[in-house]
């Protein structure tokens, strides 16, 4: 079985079997490849910003796909630090922060969250990604993020 394949309980899945689709979102004007045999329960909208949820048929993997709107002369440097808040009980793994977009990743509970943010091209929209997905799983997830994570694009 290959590690792939324990991703939310799929014991015959392979890597080729993820069904790799695009999500575009033309009001938003953002756009994500992702896995939707993993993601393949539509969850309804994003309640934090505008944008779009997806979860895992049993219930442990959720992805959103949203915007938010940066204040004027923002970056996603000022924006991490004006709104960064990491709940109590949870631990930031990871944090990169540059003038185009910021990422970071930690655990929560049994759970590992993702969030990435890239500037669009108006410069006044943050085009983002958020990942829940448990902690157990990190290295059968690892592609599966690193690939979710680089297609995240303004559409155009």
């Amino acid at each position: 079985m290959t590690a792939a394949a324990t991703v939310v309980g799929h014991s015959h899945a392979a890597p080729t079997d993820l069904g790799w689709r695009q999500f575009s979102d033309q009001g938003s004007g953002t756009r994500v490849d992702y896995p939707a045999n993993i993601f393949s329960v539509e969850e309804g909208a994003f309640e934090i910003a505008p944008g779009q949820q997806f979860g895992s048929a049993d219930g442990r993997a959720h992805l959103a796909v949203f915007t938010m709107k940066l204040e004027k002369s923002g970056s996603p440097a000022a924006f991490v630090a004006r709104n960064l808040q990491v709940p109590p009980a949870a631990a930031l793994d990871y944090r990169r922060v540059s003038s185009k977009f910021f990422a970071i990743s930690g655990v929560h509970d049994a759970d590992i969250f993702y969030v990435r943010c890239n500037s669009g091209r108006e410069r006044s929209v943050l085009h983002c990604i958020y990942l829940i997905y448990p902690a157990a799983e990190k290295r059968a997830w690892d592609s599966i993020v690193t690939r979710i994570s680089r297609t995240l694009r303004p559409l155009g």
